[in-house]
C-alpha cells in the first residue's frame, strides 16, 4: 500500500466556517425594526432613535472602522429629526379638513339664507329653511342658526371631530 504525501502548495485548504447570522444582518435588522417604530405615532422619535443605531453599527460594520460609524449614526440621528420635526403629521391635514367642512357649511348656509331673504325679507331663518333653498348640510357638521333675522344673522357651524367653530354674521363674515 502507497502512502501519498501532500505537500503545503496541494494540501486542501478548509475554509474557516462563517456564522449564520453576522452582524451586518443584525444591523439591518435593528434598522427595519426602527423604521416600523417610527411609523407609530407614539414611538415615532425611539424608532428614529433605533434607524440611527442601526445605520451607524452597519457603517462601522462595513468599513471595519468605529471613527466613521459615529459619524454617520450621529448624522442619521439628526437628518430623521428634522424630518420628524418639520413635517407635518397626517392628524393636521385632519383637523384642517374637518374645518374647512365646517367653513363651508357656513358659507353655504350664509348664500341660502340670503336667498330667502330675497323672498322673505322680513322673514325669520331656520335650519329647515335653509335646506329648502338648496343647503345640504355635510356629515358631522353640526349647524345652528343663533339669530335668524335679515339684519342680525348668526349662524354657527362646527364638525364633530374638528376644533373650530365658525360664525357667520348678517354681512357674510366668518369668524372662529
Amino acid at each position: 500500500m502507497e502512502r501519498k504525501e501532500f505537500s503545503k502548495a496541494t494540501a486542501p485548504v478548509e475554509e474557516p466556517k462563517k456564522p449564520h447570522f453576522t452582524l451586518n444582518h443584525w444591523t439591518v435588522g435593528i434598522a427595519l425594526i426602527g423604521l416600523l417604530m417610527s411609523c407609530s405615532p407614539s414611538l415615532t422619535f425611539f424608532g428614529i432613535g433605533v434607524i440611527s443605531l442601526g445605520v451607524g453599527l452597519f457603517v462601522v460594520t462595513m468599513t471595519r472602522k468605529l471613527w466613521l460609524g459615529i459619524p454617520f449614526f450621529f448624522i442619521f440621528l439628526a437628518a430623521a429629526f428634522y424630518w420628524h420635526t418639520h413635517n407635518p403629521s397626517m392628524g393636521m391635514y385632519q383637523k384642517k379638513a374637518y374645518g374647512a367642512a365646517a367653513n363651508a357649511d357656513a358659507k353655504n348656509a350664509y348664500i341660502a339664507a340670503q336667498a330667502y331673504f330675497i323672498d322673505y325679507p322680513t322673514g325669520t331663518i331656520s335650519l329647515s329653511k335653509l335646506t329648502s333653498y338648496g343647503f345640504v348640510q355635510s356629515s358631522n357638521v353640526t349647524l345652528t342658526v343663533i339669530l335668524g333675522k335679515k339684519s342680525d344673522l348668526q349662524i354657527t357651524s362646527s364638525h364633530s371631530s374638528g376644533t373650530e367653530t365658525y360664525t357667520i354674521n348678517s354681512s357674510g363674515e366668518i369668524s372662529f
